[in-house]
C-alpha cells in the first residue's frame, strides 16, 4: 500500500497507515522494523506526516532518523548516484546501473557490489 497523499487524506488515515506499516510482525529474523526504529515511536518519527505537514517519503529520505537518510547523504556527495522509488522499494543506480534495492523496511538486496561513498 502506498502512503496516503497528505492533500487528499485525513489525519486518521495517515495515522492508520503509519501504524499499519510499522506494526510488529512477530518475525524479527525477516522484518527489521525494530532495527530501523531503534526504540523510537513510529508516531513520533512520522508526526509531521500524520499532521499533514510533510510527505511520508520526505521524512523517510531527509530526516536524520529516516530509514534511507544515510543513502540520501551519500547521494548528495556523488553525482553518479540516482534513486527511484518503485512499489515501496528504493532502487539506487550509479551511472545508470542498478547497484542496490532497499525493499521497504527489510534487509537490502545487493544487486552489484559497489560502495555508495
Amino acid at each position: 500500500m502506498t502512503a496516503p497523499n497528505i492533500e487528499s487524506s485525513t489525519r486518521e488515515e495517515r495515522l492508520d497507515y503509519v501504524l499499519n506499516e510499522w506494526r510488529c510482525l512477530h518475525n524479527c529474523e525477516i522484518c527489521g522494523k525494530c532495527h530501523v526504529l531503534k526504540g523510537r515511536s513510529e508516531e513520533i518519527l512520522y508526526a509531521d506526516y500524520i499532521d499533514g505537514k510533510r510527505s511520508y517519503m520526505e521524512i523517510t529520505l531527509f530526516e536524520p532518523e529516516g530509514v534511507y537518510y544515510p543513502i540520501w547523504q551519500a547521494m548528495q556527495d556523488d553525482e553518479t548516484l540516482t534513486a527511484v522509488v518503485r512499489s515501496r522499494q528504493l532502487h539506487i543506480y550509479r551511472g545508470g546501473k542498478k547497484i542496490l534495492v532497499l525493499a521497504g523496511k527489510a534487509q537490502q538486496k545487493i544487486i552489484r557490489e559497489d560502495k555508495l561513498n
